[in-house]
């Protein structure tokens, strides 16, 4: 996929500048939510915001958890750096994690809403992440094409 096919948002803010919410209006709100459900150890609501692929694998009865403060600094340290979107259907937000690494937490839009499709490795970089994005799409595109109606 060239990089004229898809929209890029520049973040470039922690999760920790973000207000808590509970928000799949966007690619960018729906991360937030996620990462804010694992900030409070409400991981019993992860299953309400993926999309149709991902809550097969998740079960609907997850313990919430008591989140020690090391790994909540943590997560609201979370470097949020780029969203891209293609044609308003499937997205990624480029994060850092760690000093030297980034990932891809892929959204699908399913009936109006953006839903995690999960995460996976970007890279060194967030170019090489965007390109990973890029080389990907194509799954991401036949797998959105795949949902059926009403999911």
């Amino acid at each position: 996929m060239p990089v004229t096919a898809y929209n890029t948002l520049e973040i470039n803010k922690p999760l920790k500048d973000f207000p808590e919410m509970f928000n799949q209006e966007t690619p960018l709100n729906a991360f937030i939510s996620i990462k804010y459900v694992l900030v409070n150890g409400h991981e019993s609501r992860l299953r309400q915001l993926s999309g149709y692929y991902l809550k097969d694998r998740l079960s609907d009865t997850v313990p919430d958890s008591k989140v020690d403060e090391k790994r909540r600094n943590k997560l609201l340290d979370t470097e949020i750096e780029r969203v891209l979107i293609y044609h308003d259907s499937i997205a990624a937000v480029i994060n850092k994690i760690g000093e030297n690494f980034y990932g891809l937490w892929n959204f699908y839009r399913e009936n109006g809403k953006w839903v995690s499709a999960g995460e996976d490795m970007g890279g060194e970089t967030v170019l090489e992440s965007e390109i990973t994005f890029r080389e990907k799409a194509k799954m991401h595109i036949e797998k959105v094409l795949m949902i059926p109606p009403n999911r």
